[in-house]
């Protein structure tokens, strides 16, 4: 019985392991992350933390549809807050990545469709308060 539940054991705290800090502890979370946009850009938020505690460091956002690939360099509001804005060159899924050297922070997809076509003269309406 103890030779069954010694693998079993082993099994169960690997599977338990969260993955593996980077050497460094430095982590960021990106918000807001849309998976679609009906706009062409999108602004988000980037915190950075090292072990828990606000974190500076030269970040680069990518993204990156097909052969295009684009860079954006986030600006700092404060130490660990950073701004950035991207602006999609075409519609279509693109992939992006947050990076802070070669190490790889965040990463998703977004699908950008912000294309609006008229095809009437009365597809377009202004409500009463100007929108």
């Amino acid at each position: 019985m103890t030779r069954w539940l010694l693998p079993l054991a082993a099994a169960a705290a690997v599977a338990c392991t969260s993955a593996s800090p980077s050497t460094d502890g430095l982590r960021a979370r990106v918000a807001p992350i849309p998976t679609a946009l009906t706009t062409d850009a999108w602004s988000p938020t980037i915190r950075l933390r090292r072990d828990g505690n606000p974190a500076s460091a030269r970040l680069v956002l990518t993204i990156r549809k097909g052969a295009a690939r684009r860079s954006f360099t986030p600006r700092s509001q404060r130490r660990g807050l950073y701004r950035v804005r991207v602006t999609f060159p075409s519609n279509g899924r693109w992939t992006w990545r947050l990076t802070a050297g070669k190490q790889a922070l965040a990463h998703g997809a977004i699908s950008v469709s912000a294309s609006l076509r008229f095809e009437l003269p009365y597809d377009l309406a202004i409500l009463d308060d100007g929108a």
